[in-house]
Formats: structure tokens, C-alpha cells, sequence
């Protein structure tokens, strides 16, 4: 059986690139491609199979980000009761008051919670009474609501990429420089 539904070929100058479109009857089952301009590529694919190192979700793909309804809330000093809204794209990040000279503190909550939870906006202004941070709160209750606790393991793959798109345009629009892990 011919897994490939179809291959394009285009040529540019000297560059050749081959894109391969797989035949969704077969990979159904086992991927879900999104797109949206909130992912690191503007399309992610998300793999469950065998060969996947993401096989913890027991054949759970993620939801698409357009159904996923996730939500950065910015806060900083001069904004720390009402969140901003901010997301992916020099556009929505310019028009808050984030600043790429201060520490960014991104918090994530998990399973069955939200991102106006108690201790998120305990934490957060913890944060902001010590420091003058940048703090963004990441709610996707949505994806993370109970009882289906592996439908939300899976969609914690698609809120990583949302996540990493959110870093990559804060760092080339505002300069801000990201460390992974926690403060020293």
C-alpha cells in the first residue's frame, strides 16, 4: 500500500525541495497536523506512533490551537492587577508594556487547573513585589480540563509550541533574553 497521496516537486535556481503530503488515511490515526501563525512554523504535525517518543497520552493527539483556546496573560509593575493580553506576533507584542530589558517569568499550570488559579496570581505577585519582572501566566484550562487526564497530557505538547513561538517573538521583538530552568 502507497502511504504518499501525492509529491510535489519544485524547483528553485539550483535548490530542489521535495515536500511529501501523506496520505491522511493512513497517518490519521496516528498524527494531527494544525496550523496556525501561533506555532513555531505556522504548522506543527504531532506524532503518537510507535516511533514517537510522545507515547504517554495512550493514542491521544493534541487539540489544534484554534480549539485549544490558550491565553498568555502579561502582567508587569505598572500592570499587575488586569492582564494584558499578549501572543505570538510583533503586532500583539508591541502593544503591551513588555519590556525585553526585564527578567521574563512564564508560569504553567497542569492538569484540571486555570490561569487565574489562586496560588498563579499569588505567585505572580509575589513576583512582582520583589522584582520588576515580567510575569505571563499561561492558561489553557480548556485542554487541560478533567476527567480526561490524557487528552490533556496530549495537548501539553501543542502548549509547549505555543509556548516556544511566544519566547522566539519576544526575544526578536523586544530583545529579551531567555535562560530555560530555574534562577540560580
Amino acid at each position: 500500500m502507497n502511504i504518499f497521496t501525492a509529491i510535489a516537486v519544485t524547483a528553485i535556481t539550483t535548490t530542489i525541495t521535495v515536500t511529501i503530503i501523506p496520505n491522511t488515511a493512513f497517518w490519521g490515526f496516528w498524527r494531527v497536523c494544525c496550523e496556525s501563525k501561533e506555532l513555531p512554523k505556522g504548522c506543527e504535525c504531532f506524532d503518537i506512533s510507535s516511533k514517537s517518543d510522545f507515547t504517554n497520552s495512550v493514542y491521544q493527539l493534541p487539540t489544534c490551537p484554534d480549539k485549544l483556546g490558550v491565553k498568555f496573560l502579561f502582567y508587569d509593575r505598572g500592570h499587575n492587577q488586569t492582564a494584558q493580553g499578549i501572543s505570538a506576533g510583533q503586532k500583539n507584542i508591541l502593544k503591551t508594556s513588555f519590556s525585553g530589558k526585564r527578567e521574563t517569568v512564564i508560569i504553567c499550570h497542569g492538569f484540571t487547573d486555570e490561569g487565574t488559579a489562586p496560588w498563579m496570581i499569588a505567585t505572580k505577585d509575589a513576583l512582582l513585589e520583589t522584582g520588576d519582572f515580567n510575569v505571563i501566566l499561561v492558561d489553557w484550562k480548556f485542554g487541560a480540563a478533567g476527567p480526561k487526564y490524557f487528552q490533556a497530557v496530549a495537548n501539553t505538547r501543542m502548549v509547549g509550541a505555543l509556548i516556544a513561538r511566544l519566547i522566539w517573538d519576544l526575544h526578536v521583538y523586544t530583545a529579551a533574553d531567555f535562560k530555560v530552568g530555574a534562577k540560580e
